[in-house]
């Protein structure tokens, strides 16, 4: 007979049930900061593609604090939204002579980050070994990253397909 059969008999688990959805939820969450970092890469490639200034001046503007920001002439607010226009056209491959205006909003698609399911595994569990004390295995994290993610779907199932998160 393995395992016993009597109480309290067997392995001990190395992870309680909330530990095990802490190290799933840091899993998800680095996902989440690589799937934000390449569409900020893939955002920024798209904006400076063709020699767009459009960051230019977002940047310029975002550096001057509010506050201190000097007071414009309507001629000044004119040529600079003028410009904003002209970029909006120039990224959305449209001349300035289009008929169409210059749409205010983009549509960026682009890929999400693949094969770093690994490489997340691999960083999450060396960082709970450190933080328990304790050797995790990376089958032990691609299993705790399983269960909050089945977990998260039967929320979203109970709350009626919203997005709880």
């Amino acid at each position: 007979m393995r395992g016993g059969a009597r109480q309290n008999a067997g392995r001990r688990p190395l992870l309680t049930v909330e530990q095990r959805l802490l190290l799933g939820s840091d899993c998800e969450k680095k996902l989440q900061e690589l799937k934000d970092a390449a569409l900020q890469d893939h955002i920024q490639e798209r904006l400076s593609a063709g020699g767009s200034e459009y960051l230019h001046y977002v940047e310029s503007v975002n550096a001057i604090p509010v506050h201190k920001r000097p007071k414009r002439t309507v001629d000044e607010i004119e040529q600079h939204e003028a410009d904003i226009e002209a970029e909006l056209l120039a990224i959305a491959g449209l001349s300035m002579h289009s008929v169409d205006p210059a749409p205010r909003l983009l549509i960026i698609p682009y890929k999400q980050p693949k094969g770093v399911r690994k490489q997340i595994i691999s960083a999450v569990a060396a960082d709970w070994s450190h933080r328990i004390g304790k050797p995790i295995s990376e089958s032990t994290v691609k299993k705790c990253w399983d269960e909050w993610r089945a977990e998260v779907a039967w929320l979203r199932q109970q709350l009626g397909g919203t997005k709880p998160f």
